[in-house]
Order: structure tokens, then C-alpha cells, then sequence
């Protein structure tokens, strides 16, 4: 963790994933906005080196700070929240944007990618969101963006899947409890080559953004005072898509702006995708 500033700020934002790709033009755009910026990341010396590059692109006087968060391990989740709470500052933006997804040449077979998938992109981010959420709460703004992917959406499931009517009910009355079910299910399945047979999606990246999808919807029920909302960044030259993306990282990063911008009475437990909300 790097050395924290004592700088006070109208808004504060926490971006995971901020030293690369779209998390870093998030972080940079939020800078440039005046917000002080806390980027989460794995490794603290290439998050170090990104704050300097928006220090150095960036005209406004805004504060940056680099802390250590690996979204794929409880422990580091755990004291992650326990160093933000230390601060004692609540948090008026969250951005869940860290993730990973296995490429098509990974030699990891298919029914060993489903849990580590589901341990970043879901479990971790769910941890960490449960964990912010008094901070979030105690702020004016309370604005989470978790960036998804239309990977996610309801049509990866098969027809008249009765899992893809689970996931639809996030938006009435699955709770988080079922849904962590559901996915534990989906792991399991992966694991013992049974997803397909079950009515599960036959992609462990894609299924992983659905349950976050549904995991927005859920708290949005749950906590009606907090602005969460869900986007797809749309298919982005970034790492993650091995630089194949017909967006750049910088036009990715437009939707989860927007909605880090919203201000009360905005939308909440909506999806979106260019700037627009989709349905589910």
C-alpha cells in the first residue's frame, strides 16, 4: 500500500483494476473531474507508475492514492476494507472493474476455469462491495458502477432454462444467499461436465457476469439509498480481449463515467450499454 494523502476531498472514488485498460481511463477521467481517486490494485508498483501518468496527463489538482487489493483472495479483500475504513472517510463511488477471463489458447481445461472465474469476477467483488457499503452509505452521493459485460445477458442461456428464470428474479426476489447458491452450482456443474445438461451457459466468463448483473439488481433491492447500476464497456482493445477490441480503453471507460456521475434520484439496478439502459 502505498503512503496515503491526508488531502480532503468533495468526492472520493475507489476504482479496482485502475493500473491498465479500461479501470486506468476510469480513474484518469474521474482525476481530471476533481474527484480524489483511490486505485486498487494487485500490484502497487505498476499502480504507482499509472497515478504518475495521470499525474502527468491530468491539469486538475486532485489526489491519487494506490492500495493494494487482490480481488481474487479474501484476505486481501479483508484488510483492503480494513485500511479504507481506517481512513475514516466515507466513499462516495465505488467502480468494481477488475475481472479476468481465460483465453481461448489458455491450456487451463474448461471445468478447471469456473471457480477462479467466479472467485474474481463474482465472489470477490461481492465481498468487497458488502465490505465498502457502510462507508457508501455514509456518504451524499452513494454511487457503485460494476462493470459487466453483455456476455452476461439472459440470452446466453439456453431456452426455457429454469436457471436463466433464477437469474431473472434478481430483479424481484433472489436474494444474495441464492445467488451465491447458483453460482457455487454453476462451478460445481463446470467441474463435473454438467453445466449443459442442467440449463447452465457453456461459459464460465460470460455466466460469472450474469450472476453480477443479478448481484446489481439484488442490492439495489436491498439498499434503495445507493445508486448501483451494472454496464457493458463494449468489446475494447484492452489485455482482457488481447487487444482485438474495436473500442479503445479510453471509449470503454464513457458508460461506467456516466454512471459514476449519477446524483440522486438517478437510476439504479438498470444495465447499460453505450450510454443507454438495455434490458436484461
Amino acid at each position: 500500500m502505498s503512503a496515503l494523502s491526508s488531502h480532503s476531498s468533495a468526492i472520493r472514488a475507489i476504482v479496482t483494476g485502475a493500473n491498465k485498460g479500461i479501470g486506468f481511463e476510469i480513474a484518469k477521467k474521474l482525476c481530471r473531474q476533481g474527484v480524489h481517486v483511490i486505485m486498487a490494485c494487485r500490484d502497487t508498483s505498476l499502480g504507482a507508475q499509472a497515478a504518475e501518468d495521470i499525474k502527468r496527463s491530468s491539469t486538475s489538482s486532485s489526489v491519487i492514492d494506490v492500495m493494494e487489493l487482490d480481488i481474487s483472495k479474501p484476505e486481501s479483500i479483508t484488510k483492503f476494507v480494513a485500511d479504507v475504513i481506517s481512513l475514516g472517510n466515507p466513499i462516495d463511488i465505488l467502480v468494481n472493474n477488475a475481472a479476468i477471463a481465460f483465453k481461448q489458447d489458455d491450456p487451463t481445461p474448461f471445468k478447471d476455469q469456473a471457480e477462479p472465474t467466479f472467485k474474481t469476477n463474482f465472489f470477490g467483488t461481492l465481498q468487497l462491495t458488502q465490505g465498502l457499503i457502510p462507508l457508501i452509505k455514509a456518504s451524499s452521493r452513494k454511487v457503485i458502477v460494476n462493470v459487466a459485460s453483455m456476455a452476461g445477458h439472459l440470452r446466453i442461456f439456453p431456452a426455457g432454462s429454469s436457471k436463466r428464470s433464477l437469474m431473472a428474479s434478481a430483479a424481484s426476489d433472489l436474494t444474495l444467499d441464492g445467488l451465491c447458491t447458483l453460482s457455487s452450482q454453476f462451478i460445481e456443474a463446470v467441474k463435473n461436465g454438467l453445466h449443459s445438461s442442467e440449463g447452465w451457459p457453456n461459459t464460465c466468463y460470460g455466466t460469472s457476469k450474469c450472476a453480477l448483473i443479478a448481484m446489481t439488481k439484488i442490492i439495489s433491492r436491498m439498499e434503495p439509498s445507493i445508486l448501483i447500476n451494472s454496464c457493458c464497456p463494449g468489446y475494447c482493445s484492452t489485455d482482457m480481449s488481447s487487444h482485438r477490441g474495436t473500442k479503445t480503453a479510453s471509449e470503454g471507460s464513457e458508460t461506467p463515467i456516466m454512471l459514476a456521475n449519477l446524483s440522486s434520484g438517478g437510476p439504479a439496478g438498470k444495465f447499460f450499454s453505450d450510454g443507454i439502459e438495455v434490458e436484461w
